[in-house]
Formats: structure tokens, sequence, C-alpha cells
């Protein structure tokens, strides 16, 4: 499936501009910095058909242009079959994953070929140290990475752990991959050994697995809290990114250091698959978010139905014979607010006896029975139209009465109190849209059903709850959104 173009900031329609050539670092191939190494230890020698692969080579890693550099390597290989970096470098410029996998394949062989099994027996356990063992961890590692975007999970955790097996100081930063592998796999306990193995590191690669680990273990302890601070510390950008608040441009990124915004994006590369693949991991990050910790300060809490508004409604507010409708639900794909990326709640009241809305609100956090409350009651004192007053129905959606949206509490919908009557009974029937016939009347299409209900409360309340399976047309989650319900007291 085509993946849908995001949009960026800081250019006209924020689209986000890929950079070009001009703006990013002009780096060597640090595959190209080994040439003055060879020339302090030895290299072979330039007579040898090994050693003109090996001139070649370095030349194809000093050049900028991708066609130029696969003509080097396919000489390179024609010279010295046994030439693992030309493997590499051509699968780094396949055309299709097949084609990179088989090229992987074919370094990795060539590199076993060259070095011979003596050296895997002897000098395991620090083989970067050796030159002629780096093409070959190269093309190991390329193999990692093909098998995975193949879909051969497992086959790709062990090249990597055999890697660090060989070169257990990890000179290519094989333990970060390793780690993100791992948890995408929910090998928790392999995460956990592998993060013993190196416990003084402190990059954003090693710190925020650290927390989610300890988060998919233990859930939201202070444990868990202290390792997301101390995650946050080492990079500060990351959450930026897991919580949608930025997105990942389609370039890799470039050369990083620790706590800059290179270092989240290529973290959130390797992980954020993990994060959302973890049940609340995304929640409870944003729950500890300075960003939206400091949002919900700024946000004012919802009051509810306090004794002394609910007195002041009854004594200052005349009554009226009118049917209002409240429902609320999330917006089905999330906007960005204060620059988070959030899926709002609208709440919505309307008047079924006139067809006009009275009150609208946008909820930033999730809805809960106060907000839908003090809605109504913004609706009763400064109503869209019309002078204040209360209604003697109020409805909710079926949305809000199944508790889908935890809007609605057992003592949520008050309309005994509205009315002024007993409120021991309710009955639920199914809400579609107002139709009128050409005569103005509006059809008598409501469909009865029974509710539960709890008489006599200490609040005077109506509360129902609707039975599962009484509407004839009731089918699921996707049914309940398209019907609604109402609470109706008397």
């Amino acid at each position: 499936m085509a993946r849908r173009r995001r949009r960026g900031e800081g250019e006209p329609g924020g689209r986000r501009r890929r950079p070009a050539a001009d703006d990013l670092p002009d780096l060597p191939d640090r595959r190209a910095m080994e040439r003055a190494l060879h020339g302090i230890v030895g290299q072979a020698d330039p007579n040898t058909p090994q050693g003109q692969a090996q001139e070649l080579l370095f030349q194809a890693f000093e050049e900028d242009e991708s066609q130029r550099r696969q003509e080097l390597a396919k000489q390179a290989l024609a010279l010295w079959p046994d030439c693992a970096d030309a493997y590499v470098l051509l699968a780094e410029n396949a055309r299709s994953r097949k084609e990179t996998l088989r090229l992987y394949e074919q370094g990795v062989a060539a590199g076993e070929r060259a070095l011979g099994p003596e050296v895997f027996e002897q000098e395991a356990g620090h083989f970067w140290g050796l030159l002629e063992t780096r093409p070959y961890l190269r093309a190991r590692l390329g193999l990692a990475h093909s098998l995975w975007t193949t879909g051969r999970r497992e086959d790709a955790v062990r090249h990597l752990h055999e890697i660090l097996r060989l070169n257990p100081n990890d000179n290519q930063g094989v333990r970060y991959t390793l780690a993100g592998f791992l948890l995408f796999l929910d090998r928790d306990q392999d995460v956990a050994r592998l993060l013993e193995q190196y416990p003084d590191e402190g990059l954003a690669a090693w710190t925020y697995p650290k927390a989610l680990l300890a988060f998919r273990q233990e859930g939201d302890t202070a444990e868990a809290r202290e390792l997301l601070e101390a995650a946050n510390k080492a990079n500060r950008h990351v959450p930026d990114y897991l919580l949608g608040r930025k997105f990942s441009p389609d370039y890799r990124p470039g050369p990083y250091s620790p706590g800059d915004e290179n270092e989240a994006l290529n973290y959130v590369r390797g992980f954020l698959a993990a994060w959302k693949e973890t049940e609340g991991a995304i929640a409870w990050l944003r729950a500890n978010d300075e960003q939206t910790l400091k949002r919900k300060a700024e946000t004012p809490s919802p009051k509810g139905p306090l004794g002394f508004i609910k007195k002041w409604l009854l004594k200052h507010l005349p009554q009226e014979q009118e049917v209002w409708q409240a429902d609320c639900r999330p917006l089905p794909n999330p906007i960005r607010i204060g620059g988070d990326l959030l899926r709002p709640w609208p709440v919505l009241v309307t008047s079924r006896s006139n067809d006009r809305i009275v009150a609208n609100d946008l909820l930033v956090e999730e809805s809960v029975a106060a907000s839908l409350w003090d809605t109504l009651v913004q609706a009763m004192q400064h109503p869209a139209a019309g002078e204040p007053h209360r209604p003697n129905e109020a409805r909710a959606g079926r949305w809000l009465l199944r508790g889908g949206s935890r809007l609605l509490s057992r003592e949520a919908v008050e309309t005994g109190r509205l009315r002024g009557s007993d409120p021991g009974k309710a009955r639920q029937v199914s809400e579609r849209p107002v139709v009128r016939g050409a005569d103005g009347a509006v059809r008598g299409d409501d469909w009865s059903g029974p509710v539960r209900t709890d008489a006599g409360n200490e609040a005077g309340v109506a509360t129902a709850r609707p039975l599962r399976g009484q509407h004839p047309q009731e089918r699921g989650d996707h049914g309940d959104l398209q019907r609604g319900g109402r609470v109706a007291a008397g």
C-alpha cells in the first residue's frame, strides 16, 4: 500500500523539503578511511589480484557517482571473487530486495572463503581489530538487515547475535539494531540480557529501550518512570517523533552527536514499531511527557454536576417543553493542536424540538462525564439561540450509553433533575437522523427497547444502560456508531 505523504513544517503548504546535496555535510565514506590503516599495518601485495581489487574498492569508496562505484566494484570482483566489500557496495545500490539479499549472501560467503575457518576459531572476540575481517562483518550486518526486511526475522536476529559474539566491543552498533528487533518480536528476556551486557551505555538507543522494557514488564511503576526520565535527559527530541509532534523525513539522517535531533531520528527509525506494538506504551509516554503535562496543567478541569450548580439552575432558569440531544465521540483522524497530534472529542448539544445547535465544545483530552455536564450547563445558561432555559428532556447517543468513550458514568444522565419528575423510570429508543415529511411533521421511526435502570438513587438520577442484542439492527461497534439512543425519564 502506498505511503501517505505527510505534511511537514516550515514550508508553504506544509510539505517537508528533501534537503539538497549542498544542505548535507560532505563526509567521506568511512570505509575509505581504512586506506590509511592498511598503510600502517600492512596491506595485500598490490601486484596480486587481492591487492589490486582492494585498491579498486578504495577508489570506489571515494567516488560520489553511484554508477562509477558499481563499475569499480564489478572490476574488483573480476580480479578477486572473494572481495566481500565489493558485494556490499553492489548490494547497497541494488534495485530490489531480492537482489539485495542475494548480493549480501554472496558477500558473506566471499568473506568466509577469504578469511578461512582458522580466523573464526582463533580471533573470535576481537574480530574488528583485524582489518581483513571488517568486509565480512559489514556483509553480515547488511545480510541481517536484508533478512529482516524480507520477513525472515529469526534469521536476522541469529546473524546479529553471531556478529556480537565475534566482536563484543560492537564497533558497528549492532546491539542497537538487535535491541529493536528483539523488542518487536516480544523477546523481552533476551532484551534484558542484552541490556545487561552493556550497562554503562547512555545513548538514546539504549536508555529508551530500558524504559520501554520496564513498562512492558512491570507497567507504570516508579522505576519505569525514572528510566523514562533518564531517557528524556539523554535525548529530549525522541518523544516529539514517537508522539507524532514531528514526522521522520524520507531520507536517512546523517551523522549525529549524543542528544541531538539526528540521534533521535536514528532511534525512531529502528524502534518506533516496538513502541507502537506495545499496548499502552504511547499513552504512557504521552502521560509522562513534559509538553503534555504542561498542556494539562493549563487546561481547566471540568466541574461536573456539583450540587450548588444544580440548585442554581433549578432556581434561576425556567423550564421549556424541549428535547435536547447530546453526543460526543473522537474524530476519526488526529489533528495537530498546540504542536501535538491529538484526536479531540467534539461535544454537540442540539435541540431536537427546534432543529438547532444549542452548544458545542471540543475536548482535547479524552472525555469524561463531567465534561458533558459542563457543556449541558453552558447550553442552559448561554444557548447559541434563544433565552437561557432548561429543557424538559435530555437524550444521549448510543455511543455515550455504551461506555465506549467512558463519557457517561452510571450517574451521568441526569434527565430526572432536568425534568423535575420522578426519575425512577427510564427507557431507551434508537436514534436516527430527524426525517420530516412534506408537511414538516417528524416521522415516527423510533424503536423502544428495554434498559436497566437504577431507581431511587440518592442523586435522583435515571441511569440507563442498553442491553446488547435487543435492537434488531445492532451489529457491534460499527452499528452502534451509526445508531444512537436516548434516555428519557417519566
